[in-house]
């Protein structure tokens, strides 16, 4: 668990993985002094003794600092008929992926991807095979 305050980050255990959106980024730079949006991602890692910071940006993908790299994804068009979901549904499949050892460019891909699929169908947890994921990625 992290606890964020304005003059210090605390954390009780170190991560293996945290995730925020955009706004907290933003919110916690106000505290940071760092210029750049990715400084921030460093430092809240850094602070947080986490090597894989995910930021989701919604319909704008993604970016994931994983071992001292960042990745981005700038996310997948999508008509949006039910948003429940899809952001369990990326992070679940980023985690996985990368916990069997892919990319983190693959898995950030494919995380967003499964995250547009789902936002795109009714109901949180629409059935999704592999082959319609690789189809919408315009993958062989």
């Amino acid at each position: 668990m992290v606890h964020f305050h304005p003059l210090k980050v605390v954390h009780f255990k170190p991560l293996r993985y945290a995730h925020f959106n955009p706004l907290k980024v933003v919110y916690y730079s106000r505290f940071l002094h760092y210029n750049s949006f990715e400084q921030n991602i460093k430092f809240i890692a850094e602070k947080t003794n986490t090597k894989q910071v995910c930021v989701t940006k919604g319909a704008f993908g993604a970016v994931l600092y994983c071992n001292d790299k960042f990745y981005y994804n700038s996310g997948y068009f999508i008509k949006v008929v039910d948003t429940v979901g899809a952001g369990d549904s990326f992070l679940a499949t980023l985690i996985v992926r990368l916990l069997k050892g892919k990319s983190p460019q693959k898995s950030l891909n494919y995380a967003c991807a499964v995250g547009a699929l789902v936002a795109g169908q009714e109901g949180a947890n629409p059935k999704i095979s592999d082959a319609e994921i690789k189809k919408y990625m315009m993958l062989k």
